[in-house]
């Protein structure tokens, strides 16, 4: 337990300053480059999203295999095999973008080319600290913004808003995490180029984390389906407008999902279902409270990104999701990733996916505004979170829970629509308060206990 506390508070410090740096970047960057610049960039990280799965399931297999199990313990020689494989395959299929980046004079192509191998390089290296519980290294994957946020910086300052550059510049962050990660393996392996691979242990990789990836794929489809049929129906301003909207709500996501990648290996070895259900109350009350951000971030908005002002609308909407999009991805995602439940996990994403396509189809053509499809995605969240927790048998949301997230929900929006930031703040942190009491009177007790408990140390400390 003494080892999850660390772990957890290391991840929290890396997840805090990743929030920070990423909340500068989501104003920064936007502000300086414009809304049409800003539009061409973000459509270049909605591709960059899916560079993932161009390992074709080997992390994934890596993953699961590793899942729990200390580092100490692994074959040196079989997971030195395994990394120079990734090397040599990563570097095949990004070497097909580079060079057709450079036949088409498509600086973009070619950039993106580069992220395939970095970015999935230093994924493998960063999951196998993740997964055998060393997340004092895994912790650095969270401090990529600050990185990026000092090439943006050096962009902003020479003048620069050419949206390549700060493509360059995200291209920049990652080689770095990739060098760290690749000094940290060196601890405990060696990196060396191999005439024999162990291709059991490689075909078991890509066997096992071919479903898992699968799943991966239509997770991160199916939660960034809005995305795409604002993509695909609007024009580059209003993309520009949406997924800046979507860039402040995840600053919350990151946050309070800090949390969530310091239980993985815990969830891999064992499942405590009292703890688990704990654990996802808790989440509930802090991404509930967490929309208290809102009304911070559109003050922000509103004085220092007024361009974006049209985004606002958006926000607010979006920001219904945070509740579910949090759980969902810490608890019930992780749980349905055990090797048990593999086939379980495709399978929902992909019913799920292929209701979301259809219901966002939908609903693009009989309105043809982005908050209908903001407001649909949103339902679409809550009805996948209410699902999957019915059905993972281990974690479920109770009559009580759904109570509490629905008053909270119509108060954020009233708050959100009728009252100005600083009102909003204050209505809706002294209901958000009275309805957890009343709900989670326990759970408040003992956040407040601890706090207690933490401020006398540091008392005694001084």
């Amino acid at each position: 337990m003494d080892g999850l506390k660390k772990n957890l508070q290391r991840v929290l410090i890396a997840g805090i300053i990743q929030a920070l740096a990423g909340a500068l970047n989501a104003f920064i960057v936007p502000k300086f480059i414009g809304v049409e610049q800003f539009g061409y960039y973000r459509e270049f990280l909605l591709y960059s999203g899916y560079i993932g799965f161009l390992h074709f399931g080997f992390v994934d297999g890596m993953m699961v295999k590793y899942a729990g199990k200390p580092i100490e313990s692994l074959d040196k020689r079989e997971v030195e095999s395994e990394f120079a494989f990734l090397v040599y395959f990563q570097f095949v299929i990004a070497a097909c973008f580079v060079i057709i980046g450079i036949l088409l004079s498509n600086i973009s192509i070619f950039l993106f080319g580069l992220s395939v191998f970095i970015n999935n390089v230093y994924l493998h290296l960063s999951f196998i600290f993740l997964t055998t519980g060393q997340l004092k290294y895994y912790a650095f994957v969270r401090i990529l913004p600050v990185f990026f946020l000092i090439f943006n910086g050096i962009l902003i300052l020479s003048g620069i808003s050419d949206y390549r550059y700060y493509i360059a510049a995200y291209v920049l962050a990652n080689i770095v995490l990739l060098l760290y990660f690749l000094i940290v393996f060196k601890k405990y392996f060696n990196i060396r180029p191999y005439s024999k691979f162990k291709f059991s242990g490689i075909k078991l990789n890509f066997s096992s984390g071919m479903i898992v990836m699968l799943g991966n794929f239509l997770s991160i489809f199916f939660f960034s389906l809005d995305r795409w049929g604002v993509y695909f129906y609007f024009n580059n301003t209003n993309f520009a407008f949406y997924t800046f909207a979507l860039s402040l709500m995840q600053i919350i996501q990151v946050l309070v999902t800090s949390i969530s990648i310091t239980f993985y290996p815990y969830l891999a070895k064992e499942e405590n279902r009292e703890s688990i259900l704990k654990y996802t109350k808790f989440l509930l009350i802090l991404s509930t409270f967490s929309l208290i951000l809102y009304f911070a971030l559109s003050e922000i908005v509103s004085q220092f990104v007024s361009k974006f002002i049209p985004s606002l609308i958006l926000l607010k909407y979006l920001f219904l999701s945070a509740p579910a999009l949090i759980v969902s991805n810490s608890v019930v995602i992780n749980l349905l990733k055990k090797k048990e439940r593999i086939k379980t996990y495709f399978f929902h994403f992909l019913v799920f996916l292929i209701f979301g396509i259809i219901l966002n189809y939908a609903i693009i053509v009989v309105f043809k505004t982005m908050i209908s499809i903001a407001l649909i995605n949103v339902v679409l969240y809550y009805i996948f979170l209410i699902y999957t927790t019915q059905n993972v048998n281990i974690t479920k949301l109770e009559t009580k829970d759904l109570t509490y997230l629905i008053f909270s929900l119509v108060i954020f929006y009233l708050a959100a629509e009728y009252l100005n930031y600083f009102t909003g703040i204050i209505v809706f942190t002294v209901f958000a308060l009275g309805l957890t009491y009343l709900f989670y009177r326990n759970i408040l007790n003992q956040v407040f206990l601890n706090i207690n408990e933490i401020y006398r140390k540091m008392l005694r400390k001084n």
